[in-house]
């Protein structure tokens, strides 16, 4: 089916689609089978993941009469529209409607109208040649009575591309631009994992931009790291500015530490790590952890890093204090429930001797784990110092930087709970 061809991965959701149109295009094979047609496909995912591109592949695969609808008309224009759209799509039956955007059909949170339409010309055309698609950003706003089986049977979900998604859609956009042939794209991959495909593609455009801005006969990778930072945190980590040099030191350190931690618990999970006067500093991962305890470790691992580092009880980590404290209530709360007080079946209040026993367990928890942090990071103090001295001199490390560092010393894996 080569019209799904222009969708880059996705393979489990255009497989889910392939397999409707088949349906719409062989209908005999199904029928014999007493196989009926799904009534309707909801594809929900943020913006920019590649939605509307999805259905539109869709309704070119099918090669049905197709009808699409965005909302572009004032409350009774739109609504009106709509219902001449359906009555239009009926009469050229088999047909497909895509809604496209659906969630945004109304402009009210007080009125529902425009989905009492939809729902009323989706039943209208039931047991009718035709087939109703939507794309939405989230479901929360709609109705569940239009979201129910019978309207929509199949619903699917399109995430943020990820691992070999994310790496075969940069290489496309990658293949259309000038870059140098050497270019990591392994790097770029981990760098860039989690963005949604619309800044993907914006990302290694703007990087073409700074290439032409400098006169460059090939983009670089250089290119592509300010491009991200620049589009994603809004500053530039390889500008020439007046850094504190103790501050920078500092920041470095800070960063190494979490850098660190991510890596013993997760090897291979660095996407990209930064420093900057300005803004302090990030490790961005491209991989996630599954266990709360590494999450808490990695979030106090930049307080410990600077204190044993420098000797002082680091003061400029508040962020990831607050972080650690709220993930170690969190598993109270999941793992506790004496103290509450139900006031009714629906709800319950916390007694004053059960968020007195909270707050004890979770300040105690986090020394705990502070203390563990300091240990896993003292047996690695070797690592912490290679890493905050590239930090400090590149700025920036991308995955297989953190890989030649890690490379190059012996990791002491102390149990990490």
């Amino acid at each position: 089916m080569r019209e799904f061809d222009a969708v880059i991965g996705y393979q489990k959701e255009k497989a889910e689609l392939m397999q409707i149109c088949d349906m719409l295009k062989n209908r005999e094979y199904y029928e014999k089978l007493g196989a009926t047609l799904p009534r309707g496909v909801l594809i929900e995912g943020e913006p920019g993941v590649g939605k509307t591109l999805l259905a539109t592949a869709f309704l070119k695969e099918s090669g049905l009469k197709s009808y699409i609808v965005r909302r572009t008309r004032k409350d009774g224009d739109f609504t009106e529209s709509l219902e001449r759209i359906f009555e239009e799509a009926k009469k050229n039956q088999p047909s497909i409607v895509l809604l496209d955007d659906m969630d945004k059909f109304t402009t009210s949170e007080k009125s529902r109208e425009e989905y009492v339409a939809v729902q009323t010309c989706i039943d209208g055309v039931k047991g009718q040649g035709v087939f109703v698609i939507a794309t939405i950003n989230e479901k929360k706003e709609i109705p569940d009575s239009l979201l129910r089986a019978g309207r929509f049977d199949r619903h699917i979900k399109m995430q943020t591309p990820r691992g070999k998604d994310s790496y075969n859609i940069i290489s496309y956009y990658m293949d259309k631009k000038g870059f140098l042939p050497e270019t990591n794209r392994d790097d770029v991959a981990k760098m860039l994992e989690g963005n949604t495909c619309a800044e993907l593609e914006t990302v290694i455009n703007e990087a073409a931009i700074y290439a032409g801005y400098e006169r460059k006969e090939k983009i670089e990778l250089e290119h592509l790291v300010k491009a991200y930072l620049r589009q994603r945190f809004d500053f530039d980590a390889f500008d020439e500015d007046e850094t504190d040099p103790e501050e920078l030191e500092t920041v470095a350190y800070h960063e190494a530490g979490h850098l660190i931690m991510l890596d013993i618990i997760k090897e291979g999970a660095v996407g990209l790590a930064s420093i900057s006067c300005h803004d302090g500093g990030f490790v961005k991962r491209c991989e996630r952890l599954k266990r709360r305890p590494h999450e808490v470790l990695v979030a106090l691992a930049g307080k410990a890093a600077a204190e044993l580092k420098f000797g002082w009880v680091a003061s400029g980590a508040q962020s990831d204090i607050h972080k650690a404290v709220h993930m170690i209530g969190d598993g109270y709360c999941d793992s506790a429930t004496g103290g509450f007080a139900f006031a009714d079946t629906s709800t319950y209040r916390e007694s004053p001797e059960s968020s007195f026993q909270r707050e004890t367990v979770t300040a105690a928890r986090a020394e705990e784990y502070l203390f563990k942090a300091k240990q896993i990071i003292a047996a690695n103090m070797e690592y912490l110092e290679k890493v905050a001295r590239a930090l400090m001199e590149k700025r920036v490390l991308l995955n297989s930087d953190v890989k030649k560092i890690r490379d190059t010393v012996v990791i002491n894996h102390i149990d990490v709970a």
